[in-house]
């Protein structure tokens, strides 16, 4: 895989935690998105969704909502967009557009804390897994 990049999705929850949490922050913005080796894809359903949770009330003592757009407006130029196909059959319907956008970019990873698409493990070509097992498998994807 070291000859392309190697392209995925990263879940709404990602972007929420690296809003809020300086650890996810470097972490989602250091070490993949700054990192040539990955093409990380959004849609506006996620987009759609980091905006609709990030200004709920709770998330207003780690984060303004200016703060919150200027992430945004500061990570999209670094992304690349993808549409989210049509898609029914993931137990929450709120992930459904998860499994639409891998239909449509066909990514490598689709990198998740969402339990029902974890447990799929795969869909096509798209591996599904956790933050922390996508890190431990970067330096081998990079070789």
């Amino acid at each position: 895989m070291a000859n392309r990049k190697i392209s995925l999705i990263i879940d709404t929850n990602w972007f929420i935690s690296a809003a809020i949490n300086r650890k996810s922050s470097r972490t989602l913005y250091q070490t993949i998105i700054a990192d040539a080796h990955f093409k990380i894809f959004y849609s506006d359903e996620l987009l759609a969704g980091y905006n609709t949770v990030i200004i709920r009330k709770k998330f207003y003592k780690y984060i303004s909502p200016a703060q919150a757009n200027r992430l945004m407006v500061f990570l999209l130029p670094r992304l690349s967009k993808t549409q989210s196909m049509p898609h029914t059959g993931v137990r929450d319907v709120k992930d459904n557009y998860l499994i639409g956008m891998c239909k449509s970019c066909k990514p490598d990873f689709l990198v998740t804390g969402g339990v029902d698409l974890l447990l799929l493990r795969t869909f096509q070509k798209t591996t599904i897994l956790t933050m922390g097992q996508f890190l431990q498998l970067m330096p081998l994807l990079k070789k």
